[in-house]
């Protein structure tokens, strides 16, 4: 996950932001 997401530099901050979110309620 990670790495796609540094990978591709279209990503918002914010989309990693809910990402990140969403793994630590899941995780």
């Amino acid at each position: 996950m990670d790495r796609v997401l540094h990978g591709r530099t279209g990503v918002s901050e914010a989309s990693r932001k809910r990402v990140e979110e969403i793994l630590k309620t899941t995780g």
